[in-house]
């Protein structure tokens, strides 16, 4: 049987493992982040192999529910397929920066800083990125506005302040590509990314 999630996959395997995990739909917003997952995976294979190599498996279909049983509710489409791509670092892994001093957190790492401190995401802030500054990026999950629902937040040890970084998870994988190598526009990456979802729908797996 064909495994999309081994080390070692090619550009083309991205899309396929994340729809092994996490099932796709029509929203062209699944497009875009898929397309980005896909240049952020080849971009740090060239350009800092090590990190990738560092980055864990992602998480399947069940460690979601484990952490959205945790959480409450359940998690953003953005983050779900984030964490389907891979789980954070491996246990052990050193560095690791994805985004200035920032590190992906896995599923684990997401639960971990949920209990630590609930003083600065709960109700409705999922951390996804950390720094050893005591700062996070949390992905906000409140409706009320609803068009605040998505914005990546910064939150610090020692205060409640919150500053809005980007204004979705895409944008802020938008920016990681654009920081390592240039990225075609939104609406390049949305095509793009369709071709890779429609390929990915098309495959199966052999026996």
């Amino acid at each position: 049987m064909h495994h999309a999630a081994s080390e070692g996959h090619e550009l083309v395997d991205v899309p396929v493992l994340v729809r092994s995990r996490s099932p796709l739909t029509s929203d062209p917003a699944d497009a875009i982040i898929v397309a980005l997952i896909a240049r952020l995976d080849a971009l740090l294979r060239v350009d800092k192999p090590a990190l990738h190599r560092s980055l864990a498996p992602g998480v399947t279909q069940g460690g979601i529910g484990v952490i959205e049983s945790e959480l409450g509710f359940g998690l953003p489409r953005s983050l779900r397929l984030l964490l389907t791509w891979r789980d954070g670092l491996r246990a052990g892994a050193l560095g690791g920066s994805i985004h200035l001093d920032y590190r992906l957190l896995g599923a684990a790492g997401i639960g971990a800083a949920w209990r630590a401190h609930p003083e600065l995401f709960r109700p409705s802030l999922v951390p996804f990125a950390e720094n050893e500054r005591g700062e996070w990026l949390a992905v906000q999950t409140a409706r009320e506005p609803p068009h605040d629902c998505g914005r990546i937040l910064r939150v610090r040890l020692g205060t409640t302040e919150q500053d809005v970084r980007f204004r979705n998870l895409p944008a802020f994988l938008e920016v990681v590509v654009s920081s390592r190598g240039k990225f075609a526009s939104s609406d390049d990456a949305r095509r793009a990314g369709m071709r890779m979802l429609a390929a990915a729908r098309e495959h199966r797996p052999s026996a």
